[in-house]
């Protein structure tokens, strides 16, 4: 067999030969083999990533049907194009600013140069003449108001420095306070001085000498003539009706009084009685028409009143008239802030007759005297009757006299009245400011549920019921906001009226910076929306953003951080634009348009729902020129703007 293996020229076996054929030729078989492996592994490589990229895929199509955050699994939104309105809005710190780009830019520049050494040296006044002096160059607004803002600069360091040095010279030692003068002296601004001087001392005078008093005359009252048993019976019943009429309850004391008269045969005592009762009569229609004169007394007018209060203590009340209704006066104390209350029931009748005096209206005197006697002003009686006192019958002398020496005891629902009133006070006080409106309505509303059979609950019910509600709603005129940055109050013809106007665009970083804020007393018994009369003359003129208290927001790169968006951070929400037919971009309008509000429209402004009562606040905020607020409105009760109808009838209801 190994002859056949080693001879090439014999004929191998077929079998051989063909094994032969692939033996002769080892690298071609190596190669296959190679290619073979190569393609296997490559396939296995393939099968593998698909397999993966199919888990991958099963997996990642989970997550996004059931995420586990929804707020996080969505992704932010892109960058909107103008106008914005798509996420929270951050106001970052503003960069340096430029240099100013204005045809007085190299002017203000010098001017700012040359203020500069006198302020460093403390030459204020001098600072201060230059820029006066400066502030007549150019008839420009933009320069007067340019040279404005550095005076304010100037009067703002000036006031906060002086601060500190007045709090360290009332503490500082004699010689070292005398130094602190003279360098507020060099300042040249003679104001700041003269709060560094005391008061020069005021030599009093020596009192003059006192003149001896004049002896009093003791006045001769009418006496009593003997009466009758029947005439002192009836005396007993009209004292009784007399002390309702002290407490001016003169319907009841006329009652008594016929009552009374029905009893006697006497001719002569039933005309005492209708005598009385005519008195009586006529002394309450004193007092009806003082109450009408004193509720004509325009708000300004100067009112000085004697008062009784419940402890039945006369005091005078005095100042100018700031309300006015037909049951009492509320008065500003001259040089405060606080108010008192006068109640015309409570003005003694000695202080009715010389109102109405001084009016023009003098009442009857005899009738007047009736009434003094029956509050025991007997001086004032005489007064106004003169030599004549025998006009007014004996008794209602001797009355009088009684009352001085021991006057009525006070009626136990007079007290009632008194805690009611001091309670209605304290709520009239506090609704006027937002701060306070609350708690003013937590008044009214126990004056309803506590103090309705008093008749001051009863006489204002109207008013009490209408208060009660009162955080309800709220009406904001341009005089009820306040604009800071570059808004301005600026008066526009109807029906807008007053209303605040940026006055200039800014860049979008100190957007927060410009506001109109209004501030308002909420309470949690109902969710509040609010709208904003707002004006502007194009899609980009009315980008705005809003803050107010308790808004917090997705972070625009984080959503599932929220921040809060409240008065003074540095977010804002955008507000939607009015839907109007408007241009988009300001550069539409024909060129040196000013940007000024030519269209107006009520936009919805977003409230959270506050997490507990108190004072809110809400900013509108804009960087551009010509955005206007004139008027916002905030309701828990209303589900739509107001009509130009409600808008005229919440101007003419708001106080």
């Amino acid at each position: 067999m190994t002859s056949h293996w080693t001879s090439l020229d014999e004929s191998p076996p077929p079998g051989l030969a063909a094994w032969r054929s692939i033996d002769e030729e080892p690298p071609r078989r190596v190669l296959l083999l190679t290619t073979r492996w190569l393609l296997s592994v490559v396939a296995a490589a393939a099968g593998l990533l698909i397999l993966v990229g199919a888990a991958g895929g099963y997996l990642l199509g989970r997550r996004k049907a059931a995420p586990a955050n929804p707020v996080a699994a969505t992704p932010p939104p892109e960058e909107p194009s103008l106008p914005e309105r798509a996420r929270l809005r951050e106001f970052p710190p503003a960069p340096e600013p430029e240099p100013i780009r204005t045809p007085y830019a190299e002017e203000l520049t010098d001017l700012d140069r040359e203020t500069s050494a006198p302020e460093t040296k403390e030459e204020f006044r001098l600072v201060l003449d230059v820029l006066r002096r400066a502030r007549g160059r150019h008839a420009d607004p933009a320069w007067a108001e340019a040279v404005d803002r550095r005076v304010e600069a100037i009067q703002t360091r000036v006031a906060a420095h002086f601060a500190l040095l007045e709090q360290r010279f009332k503490e500082a030692p004699a010689d070292e306070a005398a130094r602190m003068r003279e360098r507020v002296a060099r300042w040249g601004l003679d104001e700041y001085v003269a709060k560094l001087d005391p008061p020069p001392a005021v030599k009093t005078p020596p009192p003059e000498p006192k003149p001896e008093p004049a002896k009093a005359t003791k006045l001769a009252f009418p006496t009593e003539a003997p009466r009758t048993a029947g005439a002192k019976v009836y005396l007993e019943s009209w004292t009784r009706a007399a002390a309702r009429a002290t407490q001016r309850d003169f319907d009841t004391a006329a009652a008594e009084l016929r009552r009374a008269g029905r009893l006697f045969e006497e001719e002569e005592t039933r005309r005492e009685a209708a005598a009385d009762q005519e008195d009586f009569r006529r002394a309450a229609a004193i007092l009806q028409d003082a109450g009408e004169a004193f509720a004509r007394s325009a708000p300004g007018t100067a009112l000085s009143l004697e008062c009784r209060d419940a402890a039945g203590v006369v005091r005078k009340v005095s100042g100018l008239v700031v309300r006015n209704d037909p049951d009492r006066a509320e008065l500003a104390v001259p040089g405060t802030r606080e108010t008192v209350f006068a109640e015309y029931a409570d003005v003694t009748a000695p202080s009715i007759a010389e109102f109405l005096r001084a009016k023009g209206k003098a009442a009857d005197a005899r009738t007047a005297a009736i009434l003094c006697l029956l509050e025991g002003a007997t001086e004032a009686a005489a007064r106004l009757l003169g030599s004549g006192l025998d006009a007014v019958p004996a008794k209602y002398w001797a009355y009088s006299e009684a009352v001085r020496v021991r006057p009525p005891a006070p009626d136990p629902a007079r007290r009632q009245e008194e805690s009611a009133r001091q309670l209605y006070y304290a709520a009239e006080r506090e609704f006027r400011a937002p701060q306070t409106r609350g708690p003013a309505v937590e008044k009214y509303r126990i004056l309803a549920k506590e103090f309705f059979d008093t008749s001051l609950v009863r006489r204002a019910a109207q008013r009490i019921s209408q208060r009660s509600d009162a955080c309800k709603e709220y009406f904001f005129g341009a005089a009820d906001a306040r604009g800071a940055g570059t808004f301005r109050k600026v008066e526009r013809p109807p029906p807008v009226g007053p209303c605040w106007t940026s006055r200039a665009d800014t860049d979008l970083s100190r957007g927060n910076e410009n506001y109109v804020e209004v501030e308002f007393y909420a309470m949690t018994e109902a969710p509040y929306r609010c709208w904003a009369q707002v004006g502007a003359c194009c899609v980009e003129s009315f980008l705005s953003f809003y803050q107010t208290t308790d808004l917090v927001a997705p972070h625009p790169t984080k959503p599932n951080v929220l921040l809060p968006v409240e008065p003074a951070t540095r977010y804002g929400l955008p507000l939607p634009p009015p839907s109007l037919p408007v241009k988009m971009h300001h550069a539409d309008h024909a060129p040196g348009k000013p940007k000024e509000p030519t269209v107006w429209a009520w936009i919805e402004v977003p409230l959270p729902k506050y997490k507990a009562a108190g004072l809110k606040k809400l900013r509108i905020i804009t960087h551009q020129e010509g955005f206007s607020v004139a008027r916002v409105l905030v309701s828990s009760s209303r589900k739509t703007a107001p009509v130009p109808a409600e808008v005229k009838e919440l101007e003419t209801s708001r106080e």
